[in-house]
């Protein structure tokens, strides 16, 4: 779950010896205090080396690259709504593998708008059209992101190829009283690869519809209890599809301090799924069919929820996040059950010094007997180290261990290890102010 996102590389270099501006309301990140009415531009570029660029063990290869990108961003307010725009062109050119040359793009969007004054409209996306890869940030951007029911797997480690995803939400906020609140929103979610065939079996398309409604009460200035609903209908290939209605009960807190924040969302889940078993593993191919495989229907029971617990101080933040919902497969099975935890420390030190220690594990289990309940098992850890240099240039060096393993008989199974060193800069000059605010 990270977003590439450093325009707080500029911030952290150029106030590196004036006092911290975090004291009142502790460290932040780049996403939780961005300028209004401003336009953002920044470049990186890294000397890297990875020894696993395929993403498999089966095929591992390694290679030493060069790394960059760009980001270009405007963030627009006004009284009657905003709008916020981020995209996100990336490089890597290989020394030895030319064929593997990647340019990569992401792109994401939000935005409100009060209709009236108790009416609010708001629309977001999320698109992006790359090969999986390690993509470099700064400190000041590193994985923070809310932990929300719904959305695509974002556990599991395909082997290298071309893949576009899209993530949309349109939906309307009713404020009933200064209190309370009611919502309705509609979804659509899209994986696709390009081409479905690596060497090692076929990748499952996925494509999603859904929506739902959400009810929220701020019971004091620090708490809001809510209940939510959400309904998705999930295609996977030609093959399968599953139906998921879930009910929440949600919690934000802040604990009576204006440096901790908690939020919590927990309920039942209910699915129904039909798959046709097309198994392609390699490990364990199936015999050749002598009539047409028979469609299996499968229905469970299942709790969902998630956690997201943050504490800060002047120099430091913790934060401890638990997801653990019905969900794509990622391109190698349909419908799974996933389950995923992480840890993520930041730590300013001596001389404007930054540290991130970052860890986390998953697990994605099949939900259709068709599949025979294969499981996915992923680990990851890293650290970095940042330095502002002035002018809006700052050092980074980081490393990135990535771990993967599969059981059961799943269509596509292989086995991932793969570690990345990586060292270089961000350029980020100040924000450019947008006329008036």
């Amino acid at each position: 779950m990270c977003f590439f996102l450093f325009d707080a590389c500029a911030m952290l270099a150029q106030d590196s010896n004036r006092q911290d501006l975090g004291e009142q309301t502790g460290l932040q990140y780049s996403n939780e205090r961005l300028p209004p009415n401003a336009i953002l531009l920044g470049l990186y570029s890294f000397a890297t080396y990875d020894d696993n660029i395929l993403n498999s063990n089966q095929n591992r290869a390694g290679a030493s690259l060069l790394e960059g990108g760009g980001l270009l961003r405007f963030r627009v307010s006004r009284p009657r709504g905003n709008m916020f725009l981020d995209y996100r062109p990336t490089f890597e050119l290989y020394r030895q593998f030319q064929g593997y040359d990647l340019f990569n793009q992401a792109t994401e969007f939000t935005g409100t708008y009060k209709l009236t004054p108790h009416l609010i409209l708001n629309a977001k996306d999320s698109f992006s059209y790359q090969r999986w890869t390690l993509q470099q940030s700064s400190n000041g951007n590193t994985a923070y992101a809310p932990v929300v029911p719904g959305g695509l797997n974002a556990n599991v480690l395909v082997p290298l190829i071309r893949e576009l995803t899209n993530e949309a939400q349109l939906g309307a906020n009713l404020l009933l009283s200064r209190r309370s609140s009611f919502e309705v929103f509609g979804t659509h979610s899209l994986r696709e690869f390009e081409g479905h065939q690596t060497t090692l079996g076929n990748l499952v398309n996925t494509q999603g519809y859904g929506g739902g409604a959400g009810y929220r009460y701020r019971t004091s200035q620090t708490t809001t209890l809510g209940l939510r609903y959400v309904y998705q209908d999930l295609r996977f290939g030609q093959t399968s599809r599953a139906v998921v209605h879930s009910g929440y009960l949600t919690l934000s807190s802040n604990l009576g301090e204006p440096n901790v924040s908690f939020e919590l969302f927990i309920g039942p889940q209910f699915a129904s799924s039909r798959d046709t078993s097309l198994s392609t593993s390699t490990a364990n191919p199936p015999p050749t069919p002598t009539t047409p495989p028979t469609p299996v229907s499968t229905f469970r029971r299942d709790v969902g929820g998630g956690a997201n617990f943050t504490v800060r101080s002047r120099k430091m933040v913790v934060r401890i996040f638990l997801l653990r919902q019905l969900t794509d497969g990622a391109g190698l099975v349909a419908l799974v059950s996933n389950t995923s935890e992480g840890l993520e420390i930041r730590r300013r030190l001596w001389h404007g010094l930054d540290a991130v220690l970052s860890g986390g594990n998953g697990q994605s289990t099949s939900f259709s007997d068709v599949f025979g309940r294969g499981n996915i098992r992923s680990q990851n850890g890293g650290i970095a180290l940042e330095c502002p240099l002035g002018y809006g240039f700052l050092f980074h060096a980081g490393y990135t261990y990535l771990r993967q393993r599969t059981s059961g008989n799943l269509p596509l199974a292989f086995d991932v290890d793969r570690n990345r060193v990586a060292v270089g800069f961000f350029y980020q000059p100040r924000p450019h102010p947008l006329g008036r605010r």
